[in-house]
């Protein structure tokens, strides 16, 4: 294998998330000497499958398997996972999050203990720091498939795993089998965004089942617990955010509104809905203010309306990471224009952006420098308001270790 080459494996499936984590990985630091290369498997017939053929395809030593809702935000993340791996040659996998003991039902995806991530869920932005006691890199069992690194090819378990389900923690466990360790390494921030979805778990527990059968013996946590999925609300929101979207499209934003708010009601979460609400509150508050220029005038079908939405989102990232300027243009052009109301913006920052005061600090800069002193004002105090509340930050259940 090729020790001065890392390879990034994405199953991907949607277009416009895999331009923006690809945006992020060629903005990375590449070692001295060290070239990278990017492998895109479509239409995967599941995780292992697409992973084995991703695998078979490069001879880099260093290869990361990462979601395509995932954007590394360490610029020395390459240089960081090498020197790991040059430091400690008994380390054959490297993950963001980890747990270090697993429960013995098999129910692991609320397990992990060590780790961070920047989490940005569809209606709140958050850190996820499982252990902040934490001052090193430290081993663990297993570690979430957000994204995984390797220096070892092992084959991953298409054989046993045929969906999207298991394939990560099944994995840890098989280098664990051939005698490696699996590490979590020490992050002062956050190394990577996981924009995420809701779980569908509809395939999930068939899938513990022959993980059971196959893994018990790396066990140890005993867990009464049962899997938290109803499949009658999973078939029931994806009619519903499809009713939903036919209401936006036809420009029924109070009947959206008023199907949303019933849906709030319940104790589920759902992706698309939740985007929905989103959006409908940017219509609600541009209709409160007297937008003349609505965030969504001219878009004529959802799905346009959905990639004005994400691409806003993306920018507003980029923006609130500290990116130069040019990187996220569009929406200082956008927002100096009218293209990008200061509700929409405001509604994004509240739901999408962790460091709200640092996003909301930025716009009242491009608000002031256009002469637009009365956004400038509402920013400054979106700012101000951030700023009492802080970073939010989630933790994980607390153990005896």
């Amino acid at each position: 294998m090729n020790d001065r080459k890392f390879a990034f494996i994405i199953c991907a499936n949607n277009e416009r998330y895999l331009a923006e984590c690809r945006y992020y990985i060629d903005r990375l630091r590449v070692p001295e000497g060290c070239e990278t290369d990017i492998l895109v498997i479509r239409e995967a017939d599941s995780m292992c499958a697409g992973y084995n053929l991703g695998m078979r395809s490069t001879d880099a030593k260093y290869k990361i398997y990462l979601h395509q809702d995932v954007f590394i935000r360490n610029e020395n993340f390459l240089h960081d996972i090498r020197e790991r791996f040059l430091q400690h040659p008994e380390a054959g996998m490297i993950g963001m999050i980890g747990g270090t003991c697993l429960p013995t039902n098999g129910i692991v995806y609320d397990f992990w203990d060590e780790g961070k991530v920047d989490t940005r869920e569809p209606d709140m932005a958050y850190y996820l720091c499982l252990n902040e006691r934490t001052v090193g890199d430290v081993a663990v069992e297993a570690v979430d498939g957000l994204m995984i690194v390797t220096q070892y090819d092992i084959p991953w378990r298409e054989d046993l795993f045929t969906h999207f389900d298991y394939y990560d923690v099944s994995q840890a466990l098989e280098f664990k089998k051939a005698g490696y360790r699996v590490l979590v390494p020490y992050q002062e921030t956050p190394w990577a965004v996981h924009d995420c979805g809701f779980c569908k778990l509809g395939g999930y527990d068939a899938d513990r089942e022959i993980f059971l059968a196959h893994y018990a013996e790396f066990l140890s946590e005993e867990r009464e617990s049962g899997l938290l999925y109803n499949r009658e609300w999973d078939e029931l929101s994806g009619q519903l955010s499809a009713c939903i979207r036919e209401m936006t499209e036809n420009g029924e934003w109070t009947d959206a509104a008023e199907a949303l708010r019933i849906y709030h009601q319940k104790n589920f979460k759902d992706t698309q809905l939740e985007i929905l609400s989103n959006m409908t509150e940017i219509h609600r508050r541009e209709g409160e203010a007297g937008v003349s220029r609505g965030f969504f005038e001219g878009l004529d079908d959802y799905q346009k309306m959905y990639e004005k939405y994400l691409g806003v989102r993306f920018l507003l990232r980029r923006m609130e990471l500290g990116f130069a300027r040019t990187e996220y243009e569009a929406l200082v052009q956008g927002l100096i224009s009218g293209a990008v109301s200061y509700e929409a913006a405001e509604v994004l920052i509240v739901h999408s952006i962790v460091d709200k005061e640092a996003a909301a600090k930025r716009i009242q800069e491009i608000y002031r420098e256009a002469g637009q002193q009365t956004k400038a004002k509402r920013a400054e105090h979106l700012a101000r308001s951030a700023a009492k509340l802080g970073i939010p930050v989630a933790h994980g259940r607390n153990r005896e270790r």
